[in-house]
């Protein structure tokens, strides 16, 4: 079981994810958009190799015929690149609007539309096949519970996308993987989510691959430096926003995973890859790091102790 985890939820997504990354940056694209291809690539394909280990079939069926839940994370990872490409072909026609005043305001809307609409469809797609909320929760319960998914995915995505200084992302894509892989662990050891768990997995395995060939030079010469060579880290915002925060929503929804251990795996993905606040700038970068990572890895040791108790 676990050399076939490996294989099909490590092994082959990240190798899509150097595969679509370097395509990515053959084609000339930003290296935001790097990062959002290999990301993206890896983590669909590792979805749906995982899938086929009970058949090819099965796993084409889980696509044409979604019957789980968690059968619609690969379309909606899918769907999230195609917001994502067309936030970073919206900032490159902002840097070169001195002769298209009009284009900008008309990309920034269809990108906030974009937005808006998926994380409003996120949340219910996932949750229309949980029966005890669509039957036995009142109208306005469901309102809140979308409100609230919705500003959550909306605020980490927006924190994740924010900031993407070089130096920062060389600390942030480890805290990164690591939150990943300690949210696929307490998913793994939660009642009836191990499924979840080895699929979230494939986030961190398509992170690994993704940086790995960006280290081989795909977001820069191979004489850049080894910091310089992450730009693009916040390009991969809404792919890790949405494989990890769908996740969270299916195994709190339809496994053990509590309110609080969910609440602190989310808060630990914003101290990863968030921006650290204005007033800790002025800090030395070692102190920066420290701030971040001590951050990051206090809710994520808590839920680990939580979990194992």
């Amino acid at each position: 079981m676990l050399t076939s985890t490996f294989l099909y939820g490590g092994l082959i997504p990240a190798a899509v994810a150097i595969l679509a990354t370097l395509l990515a940056a053959r084609l000339r694209t930003p290296p935001s958009a790097h990062w959002a291809t290999g990301v993206t690539a890896g983590v669909i394909v590792g979805l749906l190799a995982l899938k086929s280990r009970a058949g090819l079939s099965v796993a084409l069926q889980s696509i044409l015929q979604p019957t789980d839940a968690a059968d619609w994370i690969p379309l909606i990872i899918f769907l999230v690149w195609l917001a994502a490409m067309l936030h970073i072909a919206g900032n490159s026609i902002t840097s070169q609007s001195s002769t298209h005043p009009v284009a900008p305001p008309t990309v920034r809307l269809l990108v906030n539309a974009a937005s808006l609409l998926l994380t409003i469809a996120v949340p219910l797609c996932l949750l229309s096949r949980n029966a005890r909320l669509t039957q036995e929760w009142s109208a306005s319960n469901k309102l809140a519970c979308l409100a609230i998914l919705t500003a959550a995915l909306t605020a980490v995505w927006r924190f994740l996308a924010t900031s993407d200084d070089p130096p920062q992302a060389f600390v942030k894509l480890p805290l990164l993987i690591a939150t990943t892989l300690v949210t696929a662990l307490v998913l793994t050891l939660s009642a009836h989510a191990f499924v979840y768990g080895e699929a979230c997995a494939t986030l961190a395995a398509a992170l690994s691959g993704t940086a790995s060939a960006c280290f081989l030079g795909a977001t820069g010469s191979a004489s850049a430096s080894r910091t310089s060579r992450i730009t693009g880290l916040a390009g991969a915002a809404a792919p890790i926003t949405f494989t990890l925060g769908s996740f969270l929503i299916l195994g709190h929804f339809f496994a053990d995973l509590g309110t609080l251990n969910a609440t602190l795996l989310a808060l630990s993905l914003v101290a990863a890859g968030g921006p650290l606040p204005r007033s800790l700038s002025a800090l030395p970068p070692w102190q920066q790091i420290t701030i971040r990572s001590t951050v990051c890895f206090l809710p994520l040791t808590f839920t680990l102790i939580s979990t194992f108790r």
